[in-house]
This record gives structure tokens, C-alpha cells and sequence, in this order.
């Protein structure tokens, strides 16, 4: 009797052992979930705050390139970089006027031929693209020597051409013969928010002007001036009476990384936009904002400036 009473005790005791083994293994089981959850939650935060702060330093990049336009430390919307930190990131900022950029809807055909065949591999056919460059954005149907028209696109079954001015730089994807190797390599210096034939001397970066029809001599003319009278056609801030028009049209490229030494985890962003600014207030509104592979600018600008 004494012995069934001692089994059926111990029976007991292992079923409370393995209850409390089981509970004990559910309680573990939760709080791993629950720290992983912590973690993760954790991990978006970081993210999140990371995000956050690059965004704010590409604006203050923006906003402080603006700012010092036409400052007595020579920044010019040329193209050359202005560089500093904030908050353990190192921004680099680069504004084109849009008097510099090549016009996409009235650049003629010789200036447009021309950056094509500067601008990719040796034997592309620049003249053939430069003539569909043309006729997509012309009013008629009848392509000129070496274009195509809405007949050519129809026998490769493409949509047709637009016959009217392009409104965003991307549409040069729609053009006949172009690749997206091509397109890639062409359409940085290219704007559809300027008008001008071709591009303003004074605020072309250095890789424009050498796309243009100028020698060695007036190029070399052109930067030195720059150098020696860096405020010559700048539109300072807050004037009363603006130098030029009152909003102006500017190609931004801002790249932002962590700063060496900053003990923080790797960070890199590049977003390249236009930047339009009412020279009388002196609001800055950014649009067509895009993020870009990082050192893309480097790519476009250095060594050149």
C-alpha cells in the first residue's frame, strides 16, 4: 500500500516537474520573441532616424549652397562643390544654374550631336540619334535625313514619337536608337526648364563647356574670370533689386556619408533635383527629386572642378 502511495506521489511530482519544465520553456520561448521584436523594433528606429537625418542634411546642403550664392566666399552655381559636416555627415553639395544646362527642346542639331559623340563609346551612331532627338520633339511627320518619325516607330512596333517639346529629360527614352546606356551618359546635362539655344558661358561647368563650341583659350578665359570676380552675375539673396530673373532654376547634386571617426555605422546617399528659388523671398522649393548612385557627381565634375 505504502509503495502504491509513494508511486502514485512521485507520479505527481514528475507531472508538476514537466508542467513547470514547460512553462519555464514557453516563458523562455517569449521573452527570446520578445527581445527579437526589440531588436527588430530597434533596428527600424535606427533606420528610421537614419533616414530622417539624411534627408535633413541633403536640405541643409541645399539650403546652405543658396544661401552663400554670390557670398564673398565665391560659390557659383558652376558645378564646384561646397563641402562640410553635420551631425557626424559629410555633405557635399553642387548646384547648376539652368542657363548652363543644355537646352533639350531648342538645342539644334549640331550642339546635340555633339554631346553625343563626346559623351559615349567611339562608334555610336550620334548623328542618327541626334536627328530622332529632333524629330520626336518637332510638330510634323516628315523625318529628316538620318530621323525617324511616327512610320519608323510604327514598324518596330514603339510608341510614337511625341511631336511636341519633351517635358522631362526621361522621355529621351522614348526616342528611337536609344539604349539605356546611352540615355544614361546623355541626359545629365540636358534641361527641359531652360530655353536658351545653348548654354550660358558664365554658369556652364567646366564639362558643358568643353561640349560647346569654344577653344582652349576663351575656356581658360571664362574660369579665370570666375576665380577673379566670383560675384560677377550673381543674384545675392534678399536684393531689392535681383540681378536676373525673379525665380531661378537650379540642378542640384547632393551626396551625404558618415563622416570618418564619427563611430557610426556606414551611412551614403546621393539624390540629384531642381531647386527653385524666388530671388525676392528667398524661398527654396526642391522637386523631381531622385535618388542617384553615390559619387555620381564625382563621376560628372572631378577632376574638372
Amino acid at each position: 500500500m505504502q509503495a502504491k502511495s509513494k508511486i502514485r506521489q512521485m507520479s505527481r511530482t514528475g507531472y508538476v516537474l514537466l508542467a513547470v519544465i514547460s512553462v519555464l520553456g514557453i516563458a523562455a520561448a517569449l521573452a527570446a520573441l520578445t527581445i527579437t521584436q526589440a531588436r527588430n523594433d530597434a533596428a527600424i528606429m535606427r533606420t528610421a532616424v537614419d533616414s530622417t537625418r539624411m534627408r535633413i542634411s541633403i536640405e541643409a546642403g541645399i539650403s546652405r549652397a543658396v544661401f552663400l550664392l554670390g557670398g564673398p566666399d565665391g560659390f557659383r552655381a558652376d558645378g564646384r562643390a561646397l563641402r562640410f559636416e553635420l551631425d557626424g555627415l559629410r555633405v557635399q553639395t553642387r548646384l547648376v544654374d539652368d542657363r548652363g544646362m543644355i537646352a533639350l527642346n531648342t538645342a539644334d542639331q549640331n550642339l546635340i550631336s555633339r554631346v553625343i559623340e563626346q559623351l559615349t563609346p567611339t562608334g555610336t551612331d550620334f548623328a542618327t540619334i541626334a536627328a530622332a532627338i529632333l524629330d520626336w520633339r518637332d510638330a510634323n511627320d516628315t523625318p529628316r535625313t538620318g530621323g525617324a518619325e511616327a512610320a519608323a516607330y510604327l514598324t518596330q512596333d514603339l510608341p510614337l514619337p511625341g511631336n511636341r517639346p519633351f517635358v522631362h529629360v526621361a522621355e529621351l527614352r522614348l526616342v528611337m536608337g536609344m539604349s539605356d546606356e546611352l540615355y544614361a551618359a546623355i541626359a545629365p546635362v540636358f534641361s527641359v526648364t531652360t530655353s536658351n539655344p545653348a548654354p550660358d558661358p558664365e554658369f556652364a561647368p567646366l564639362f558643358i563647356l568643353n561640349l560647346l563650341d569654344l577653344s582652349d583659350l576663351e575656356v581658360s578665359r571664362i574660369l579665370n574670370a570666375r576665380e577673379t570676380n566670383p560675384t560677377a552675375r550673381a543674384e545675392p539673396m534678399n536684393s531689392q533689386e535681383p540681378a536676373g530673373p525673379e525665380t531661378t532654376i537650379y540642378h542640384g547634386l547632393v551626396e551625404v556619408h558618415v563622416a570618418p571617426g564619427s563611430g557610426k555605422h556606414e551611412m551614403a546617399r546621393a539624390e540629384k533635383m531642381l531647386v527653385r528659388v524666388n530671388q525676392r523671398s528667398g524661398r527654396v522649393d526642391l522637386y523631381g527629386r531622385q535618388v542617384i548612385d553615390y559619387n555620381t557627381s564625382t563621376a560628372w565634375f572631378e577632376p574638372n572642378q
